[in-house]
């Protein structure tokens, strides 16, 4: 495992570990990978917050279950959270550990899902102002 570091290129797929603060008690948290989505100009990052409860209701909903978690390095089958209110903005100087990164094939999927999620609020926001 390599040490972040700021020359290191930040990219879509990466995955870090981060210090994520409980949406329930601000107080607390851990450290979680999580999935690098895109850099912003101001030194954030928007990252997918990861969670091996692959079977939830909620996250198969709205979470895209990563195929190669394996080779990505996670230890047991894991999957991505893409629901708006998960995305993480989290500074580059978080980011501590590097996991490891998204396949491909892995990348394309939660492209994929992410646009479908996305697609699924937009509709599902229509019809209640209808």
């Amino acid at each position: 495992m390599t040490k972040h570091s700021t020359s290191y290129k930040l990219e879509f797929g990466k995955v870090y570990t981060a210090y994520i603060v409980f949406k329930d008690n601000i107080t607390e948290g851990k450290r979680r990978p999580v999935i690098l989505f895109q850099n912003q100009e101001n030194d954030y990052i928007t990252a997918f917050q990861v969670s091996s409860q692959v079977d939830t209701p909620f996250n198969i909903k709205y979470g895209y279950e990563i195929i190669d978690w394996e080779k990505t390095g996670f230890k047991k089958p894991s999957i991505a959270n893409l629901h708006p209110k998960d995305l993480l903005e989290l500074k580059s100087s978080d980011l501590k550990v590097i996991v490891g990164e998204l396949t491909d094939r892995d990348k394309v999927g939660l492209l994929e899902k992410y646009i479908s999620v996305q697609r699924r609020i937009r509709n599902m926001e229509n019809e209640m102002e209808r």
